[in-house]
């Protein structure tokens, strides 16, 4: 019972030294744990941003690459009425606009007015104007945008877009690159009629990827186009 009492009243506690050894030990665990936290979250948000530069890049590579293969003269459609002498109504390095045969069944609305530009926003925009209807006379008539009431689809196709790198590359028949001479690397008309052939370079980078961003390349053919290259020339 002596012994008992004895043991009970001695002190058996952490001294000071062994305290702050303690907290010392803490602390390295903590700051450890942290910083593998830190590491985690940021390899995590790299891979989804990583993610996000390669599906915003390939879904708007592909949506370009299909419309652009359909570039066509209105007059292919039937629309004896059209002055136009070229596929594309504008073509400079980072913006074109031209007429595309896509969503038009049977040639039951005709062609759209279809236009990819890079905003200041680093943004690619898609924006799609079909014909007024019905037709009139075979002839196709667009309203104007600027119009209260004039339909125009806008859709983002990329995000992280250099507004300031090329990409679009125009070329002739021969394989001659076709360069504008404008403000901007604007094609003339005459240009425009000789489009046969484009390259497609974009580059798509969003923040956090950490890389010099994602690029797609590719040439891309103009059959519609082409065949009326090579009507005029003749045999």
């Amino acid at each position: 019972m002596i012994a008992l009492r004895a043991r009970m009243s001695r002190d058996e506690g952490l001294t000071l030294t062994e305290l702050l050894v303690t907290m010392v030990i803490m602390g390295v665990l903590v700051s450890a744990s942290a910083a593998l936290y830190i590491s985690a979250l940021r390899t995590s948000t790299g891979t989804k941003s990583r993610l996000d530069e390669v599906n915003d890049g390939r879904i708007a590579f592909s949506a370009m690459s299909r419309t652009l293969r359909t570039a066509i003269l209105p007059s292919q459609l039937f629309d004896a009425a059209s002055a136009e002498s070229a596929a594309f109504i504008e073509a400079s390095p980072l913006s074109m606009k031209f007429y595309a045969n896509v969503d038009n069944p049977n040639n039951s609305i005709g062609p759209t007015r279809l236009s990819y530009t890079v905003t200041a926003a680093k943004e690619l925009v898609e924006t799609k104007q079909i014909p007024n209807q019905p037709v009139i006379n075979n002839k196709y008539v667009y309203c104007d945008p600027a119009v209260v009431g004039c339909v125009v689809q806008r859709k983002i196709l990329a995000r992280g877009v250099d507004p300031t790198k090329t990409i679009f590359t125009y070329y002739d028949d021969l394989g001659f690159l076709l360069t504008g001479g404008g403000s901007g690397g604007v094609l003339s008309q005459t240009q425009m009629e000789n489009i046969d052939a484009l390259d497609i370079s974009l580059v798509v980078e969003q923040p956090g990827s950490g890389g010099d961003g994602t690029t797609y390349v590719s040439r891309i053919a103009l059959p519609n186009h082409d065949a009326v290259i090579r009507s005029e020339e003749g045999p």
